[in-house]
């Protein structure tokens, strides 16, 4: 990971030994994504800006390619940014309407938050391809004193999403910002964007850094999910 520390590096490299392979060098996530996008191969490029954004946390990387090579000139991680919070802003959408129409907030029920997470993330991912998606939670215990069960059946449209994680947009963005700061360089300076994880599937993520770099500058050659562990 980019954010590794000595420690971490240091039992990386024990592992490797124990298992008997031969270290040749330690490659770090960013630099494994960019060349499962090949760009070692690209003869004039020379900067690549990995933005890497998971489940739960965000990482931009700004590289220097020389030789083939990959050399971190700047990098940023929020270790508490990614997918689920987006999925929580679809959760919060679903309590705030129950707790409007019953008085009664269900995020205190455990077993229903349990049930929530993925269908807040099956709703994200439908609205990556669709403008509404449904949010479904069948026969979740919301006391389990009295015994009360819920059934949750919303809908959702892509506007009030993205408009609730607009926040979240601005977080990511940020980071962006000062990776170029601390490398001293403007956004014109990159020549490709690399994207890494499943987040970057989502449209507004999509779009701001088409926005923030160009659609020309976004390079998709490698599966976002797939791209570290390819490189």
């Amino acid at each position: 990971p980019y954010a590794a520390g000595p420690d971490q590096i240091a039992m990386t490299r024990l592992a490797a030994s124990m298992a008997g392979f031969e270290e040749v060098s330690i490659c770090t996530e960013p630099e494994a994504a960019c060349y499962a996008h090949e760009l070692d191969r690209v003869s004039q490029l020379n900067r690549a800006l990995v933005y890497d954004q998971g489940g739960g946390t965000t990482d931009v990387a700004l590289l220097h390619c020389k030789d083939g090579y990959f050399e971190r000139k700047a990098g940023k991680g929020h270790p508490h940014l990614g997918g689920l919070d987006w999925d929580q802003q679809i959760i919060d959408v679903v309590s705030e309407r129950y707790r409007d129409r019953t008085g009664r907030d269900i995020r205190e029920a455990r077993s229903v938050m349990l049930k929530s997470g993925p269908a807040a993330e099956a709703a994200k991912i439908e609205l990556s391809e669709f403008d509404t998606a449904p949010i479904q939670v069948t026969r979740a215990t919301l006391d389990f004193e009295t015994g009360d069960m819920v059934d949750l059946n919303e809908m959702i449209d892509r506007a009030e999403f993205e408009d609730r994680c607009a926040q979240l947009m601005a977080e990511s963005r940020q980071l962006i910002d000062d990776v170029l700061r601390e490398a001293g360089r403007q956004k014109e300076a990159v020549d490709q964007v690399v994207l890494v994880g499943g987040m970057t599937r989502v449209p507004m993520v999509r779009m701001m850094l088409e926005q923030y770099f160009g659609l020309d500058r976004m390079s998709t050659k490698a599966n976002p999910d797939h791209a570290v562990a390819i490189g």
